[in-house]
């Protein structure tokens, strides 16, 4: 009875972390891809101008 406890009070504390863990995750994701899309989109555009002008 005791290990079915513990195994309960386990796997509900990690479903209670693990959504919100991914969620940051996702954030966390995204964010780099859009400073990584900002970063690449200047330097496109920088290049673009130069090969224009």
């Amino acid at each position: 009875m005791q290990k079915f406890i513990t195994l309960k009070s386990l796997y509900i504390s990690y479903y209670d972390r693990d959504p919100r863990y991914l969620t940051w995750r996702i954030l966390l994701i995204q964010f780099n891809q859009y400073k990584a899309n900002r970063y690449y989109r200047r330097k496109y555009n920088d290049r673009n101008i130069s090969i224009s002008t």
